[in-house]
């Protein structure tokens, strides 16, 4: 999961660099984002390992474990870049 996770990651930094060099329309752009967010959401939610383990300092309190956290940096990741191009479509932003 991890690893499909780590590639919806390439694949949206990809799909960014593609539309801010104007390779392709911002409609497909938000097509493949909204696609590749979806998959790493279904990622998140279909993940089976350990979420959290405890700190390695006192054991107070917990924290993700790496492989839960690859998965959440990537939703987070994907997320951030499908509200950039979102907003850029509705004139919002005018970066691309």
């Amino acid at each position: 999961m991890s690893l499909l996770a780590i590639i919806t990651g390439i694949l949206t930094l990809a799909n960014y660099a593609f539309l801010t060099g104007q390779i392709y329309p911002v409609f497909v752009g938000v097509f493949l984002q909204a696609i590749l967010t979806i998959v790493t959401f279904m990622t998140a939610l279909a993940y089976r390992g350990r979420r959290q383990r405890r700190d390695y300092v006192h054991g107070g309190y917990k924290i993700f474990t790496l492989r839960f956290g690859i998965i959440m940096v990537s939703c987070l990741g994907n997320l951030a870049v499908l509200i950039v191009i979102l907003l850029n479509l509705f004139g919002r932003l005018n970066h691309f």
